[in-house]
């Protein structure tokens, strides 16, 4: 007897493989997407704003630039209810178009961060607001840069009145 052309009978197949074989159908094919709990990020994103920021010594941001931070969502009159804040730099290997998923926003600012890093198709001139997709974009330095600058942060300021329609 040859077991070249030796066949297990599908009955028994199942029967011995019953806790390790699965089947699945197109609804339970698991895409390659985000869940709260892969992701490190703050806010209950409730009026679909996207901010990025990166800061290596963090977890999201210090202590200085989130009450800079916190400032400048009061005066857009905003909360961190509202947005959705993700350290880039702790959340290393989630490429823009899974956050963007994730998050659905409506509004994406960037903190010190290229638009080139996520091959984001637009131009790298700070305080300008793009529209791609139904969604505008913002790129400005970092925060502790603009809370350095007077001017910096008016330039900001005049960026984010239009943005929110302020």
């Amino acid at each position: 007897m040859s077991l070249d052309n030796f066949q297990i009978p599908l009955t028994l197949v199942t029967e011995l493989y019953k806790d390790s074989l699965v089947v699945l159908d197109a609804k339970q094919i698991k895409t390659e997407s985000l869940t709260s709990e892969e992701l490190k990020f703050i806010g209950k994103n409730e009026k679909k704003i996207l901010i990025l920021v990166n800061d290596n010594l963090s977890v999201h941001l210090s202590d200085k630039e989130t009450e800079f931070l916190s400032g400048i969502l009061v005066a857009c009159k905003l909360s961190f209810n509202d947005i959705a804040l993700v350290n880039v730099a702790k959340n290393k290997n989630e490429a823009f178009e899974k956050l963007f998923d994730f998050f659905t926003p409506q509004n994406v600012i960037l903190f010190g961060i290229e638009p080139d890093a996520y091959m984001l198709p637009i131009e790298k001139n700070f305080y300008q607001i793009y529209k791609l997709n139904n969604c505008s974009f913002l790129s400005a330095p970092s925060l502790d840069k603009i809370a350095a600058n007077t001017e910096e942060k008016k330039l900001l300021w005049t960026a984010l009145k239009k943005l929110f329609s302020l």
